[in-house]
């Protein structure tokens, strides 16, 4: 595999608090789309999964590929994604497959894609059995819900927020090829690289990459500049960059202003005891909810889900009042977003 190159000397950015200014790539020329499969019809029973559907008939139709795996996925993520999640069950041009390796208190996931002659795929066509109850009927509450239409994770329950961070983190990871940087996202990509404290491998860097220019359903509103801000908000609080599917749905989490899975009790306490007392005169009150969501936000670097630029000019006065400089590092903006967002008061 081969790295995305580097960008042209002189980049910089990424450790700061807008997305604006990010131009997006002139569009790919439109291509034909590879037909789906149709009629797809699906049954289960305590001991099988049946799968039967329709072959396209164009003239390039080349194969069917059939994925399983138990982790949910949505009809948005590629074939790369889902298949760094699961495994195929079935490559050929039959019209149907039965799958007896499952267990009964199980929920299974099948992603069914057509590939051209052209090895091109097509988008997933997701069927979800559910686990069965006693009796062997198969549990209707675990259907499949779509949240591909999901834009802000923002005002979301914690298990919702839990299942598309993480199907958007398995996208990221699992891209693992090449992306077609323009200027504005090279330079992006050069500079969060260049403060990696080790080296990564190609994969990391693809996912990187991919991160940067096109975002993920619900980071794609923040621009290239501020996705590049929270991945230095990340590397600043764990000292590292993103390697596996949990440490990006970590990244996609505090893009939306959600709680990380990791935590870092140093940051933590420092933000309480530095930087909140610096900026608000007092000691934080963690019961406080405001106080407690000045210092998260101060600790994790969370992104607001919906912005306030009014707010944040009137917090960037204030930081200049209390700290006679610009604001400019990652911390820095980190302590704006928490002036502006968080509630907390001197």
């Amino acid at each position: 595999s081969v790295s995305n190159p580097p960008a042209p000397s002189g980049g910089g950015g990424g450790g700061g608090g807008g997305g604006g200014g990010y131009v997006p790539p002139t569009p790919e020329p439109e291509t034909t789309a590879v037909a789906n499969a149709s009629n797809i019809n699906s049954a289960r029973d305590e001991s099988k999964v049946s799968i039967s559907w329709k072959n396209p008939e164009d003239d390039d139709f080349e194969k069917i590929i059939l994925l399983k795996t138990t982790e949910e996925i949505n009809d948005y993520m590629p074939f790369e994604s889902i298949a760094g999640l699961g495994e195929i069950v079935y490559e050929g041009i039959e019209e149907n497959f039965v799958d007896t390796d499952i267990a009964p208190n199980l929920t299974y996931y099948y992603a069914l894609f057509t590939v051209d002659k052209e090895n091109n795929y097509s988008d997933p066509i997701i069927i979800q059995k559910g686990a069965l109850m006693s009796g062997g009927q198969e549990n209707a509450s675990s259907e499949n819900i779509d949240y591909s239409g999901v834009k802000s994770l923002a005002g979301l329950k914690s298990d919702i927020v839990n299942k598309i961070s993480f199907a958007e983190a398995s996208l990221i990871f699992n891209h693992n090829q090449y992306v077609e940087l323009n200027e504005t996202t090279r330079k992006l990509y050069i500079f969060i690289l260049g403060r990696s404290p080790k080296e990564l491998s190609e994969q990391d860097k693809f996912a990187l990459a991919y991160f940067i220019h096109n975002g993920s359903p619900t980071t794609i509103i923040l621009g290239a500049g501020e996705r590049t801000g929270v991945l230095n908000s990340y590397l600043t609080v764990f000292n590292k960059l993103p390697e596996n599917e949990i440490e990006w749905q970590d990244v996609i989490k505090i893009a939306s202003g959600r709680w990380p899975n990791e935590r870092n009790l140093d940051a933590e306490k420092k933000a309480e005891e530095d930087y909140f007392y610096a900026v608000f005169k007092r000691p934080a009150d963690m019961n406080n909810p405001h106080d407690n969501a000045a210092v998260t936000v101060i600790a994790y670097g969370l992104r607001p889900g919906n912005r306030n630029m009014d707010s944040e000019r009137a917090a960037i006065s204030i930081f200049k009042n209390i700290y006679e400089y610009n604001p400019v590092s990652a911390v820095d903006w980190d302590i704006v977003r928490a002036i502006a967002y968080s509630g907390a008061t001197r």
